[in-house]
């Protein structure tokens, strides 16, 4: 190989006149069309034409209506400065913001950020949106709440998402002033509603009210008694729980399920009479009980001004006969051992306005100082307090006890250190299933308030502060998932 003639030819050490005398063999079919073999040109630039100039509309799902779009929109590009940005059209619906553009690039199904039935690329959801800003043509930037109007033309429309992503989209080409004014005014009523039943789920559910065969769903949704005992069949404790309805028309506590379980020694007539001394009346429910026999279990903080002292320890007594052990339950309060629902609020906060850089000179001049920025959100010291906290009822519960979480409302931080325990006891809550009934389980049904917590509805400015509980425990789940790589 080593005497044998080299066919590789250096174009670096070439001179130039040596590369232009050299004879191509590139053959460019773009300059001559028609030698395109099985192919008719004419056909395909009329098919092409035919999609490009076809009216731009978002995908509606069932019960998405419009309610409002602007033409001729540009949307700037990240970091560009408002110096790049595609063309297209700006629709609202009663479920999302959506940009339609006819930009080929657009439609290419590769290096897209996400993909799904119900989300385009440029599609944000009413829910994702945390802040409007208008900014007009003399360059003053004022943000929109609830209950505002504009009057005054808007030059730039600047949407700030949960998900800490900045969109802007420029109206200076739109030539229907008064189209743009009436999008940024509906926009705002419907981003902010003052109802529940303002927002887009209540309207989907109406439109898809499903019956019969189309109700059977692989993830369990405990709203019915068979959801919960084929949960305590599933974790082996069928002797020692129960599933209670006594809570069937939320006349016991109107925060917890209609079902739940409760130790097999407690009657329904003994949960009425102890749930007065307890916070928001939660009574020690059911989480989750181990193969070793020990339970998890969740309750609200004993009232102050209780009286009968007894009937918190008879609860106690319960779960601790429920576990066939001499010991009694340990009460974990998640107050002394977990940061506070305001530490975490603050925290994100924090958190958001490092990620949210507007500019690429803004983003150079975080990313100097960034770790001691992060450092200084207090988010990760947070993140690991928690999940020691989780690992020691881990420790206590696989050490023959049974352990008791207790917080104050008893639906914020225990949603999420339950959730957590559950997760590095069991693997079924490792997989996609398990994962979901966890989150139905532990959040949905025993009452965390999603609505509240992120800012769905409100009515001023105070109401919409966010304490995102949830977004905190996947934050945990991230760093559980990448130690266990």
């Amino acid at each position: 190989m080593a005497n044998g003639k080299s066919n590789f030819i250096s174009y670096i050490t070439q001179s130039v006149s040596d590369r232009q005398s050299r004879k191509s063999s590139f053959k460019s079919y773009i300059e001559n069309p028609d030698e395109l073999d099985g192919y008719n040109v004419e056909q395909v630039t009329e098919s092409a034409s035919e999609f490009f100039d076809m009216e731009l509309q978002p995908n509606l799902q069932p019960g998405e209506s419009m309610i409002g779009e602007v033409d001729s929109v540009l949307k700037y590009l990240p970091y560009s400065d408002g110096k790049q940005g595609m063309s297209g059209k700006l629709c609202a619906t009663n479920f999302k913001v959506s940009f339609v553009t006819a930009d080929r690039s657009s439609y290419e199904t590769t290096g897209k950020r996400q993909r799904n039935k119900f989300l385009d690329e440029d599609d944000i959801p009413l829910t994702y949106i945390d802040a409007i800003y208008q900014v007009t043509r003399n360059g003053k930037r004022k943000k929109l709440t609830q209950g505002t109007t504009t009057s005054s033309r808007t030059e730039v429309l600047e949407i700030h998402c949960k998900d800490f992503r900045i969109h802007k989209f420029s109206f200076k080409f739109s030539v229907n002033k008064t189209q743009s004014k009436q999008f940024v005014n509906v926009l705002v009523h419907h981003v902010f509603p003052t109802k529940d039943t303002f927002l887009f789920a209540h309207e989907y559910a109406r439109k898809n009210e499903l019956k019969g065969p189309q109700l059977v769903c692989e993830v369990p949704m405990f709203d019915t008694i068979y959801d919960w005992e084929e949960e305590i069949k599933r974790c082996k404790c069928m002797k020692s729980w129960r599933v209670t309805n006594v809570n069937m028309s939320y006349d016991l506590c109107q925060s917890l399920p209609q079902y739940f379980v409760v130790p097999f020694a407690l009657m329904n007539n003994d949960l009425q009479k102890a749930a007065p001394q307890f916070k928001e009346r939660r009574i020690p429910t059911w989480c989750y009980t181990h193969i070793n026999g020990n339970s998890l279990v969740r309750m609200s903080a004993p009232e102050e001004s209780c009286d009968q002292g007894f009937l918190q320890k008879r609860m106690l007594d319960a779960v601790k006969v429920a576990g066939n052990h001499r010991n009694s339950p340990a009460v974990i309060d998640v107050a002394e051992s977990c940061p506070s629902c305001r530490d975490v609020q603050e925290g994100f906060v924090k958190l958001k306005k490092l990620f949210m850089t507007d500019s690429e000179q803004e983003f150079y001049v975080q990313d100097m100082s960034w770790y001691s920025s992060l450092d200084n959100t207090k988010w990760l010291s947070m993140v690991a307090k928690c999940l020691k906290a989780s690992h020691d009822i881990v420790t206590i519960v696989t050490n023959k006890r049974s352990v008791v979480i207790q917080e104050q409302s008893g639906c914020d931080m225990s949603c999420l250190v339950s959730s957590v325990v559950q997760i590095l006891l069991d693997p079924y809550y490792r997989t996609r299933v398990g994962f979901e009934a966890l989150v139905q389980k532990e959040w949905v049904r025993m009452g965390h308030r999603f609505q509240r917590n992120l800012g769905l509805v409100g009515t001023s400015e105070a109401d919409l502060e966010q304490v995102c509980m949830f977004d905190f425990m996947l934050s945990q789940m991230q760093y559980i998932f990448y130690e266990n790589l």
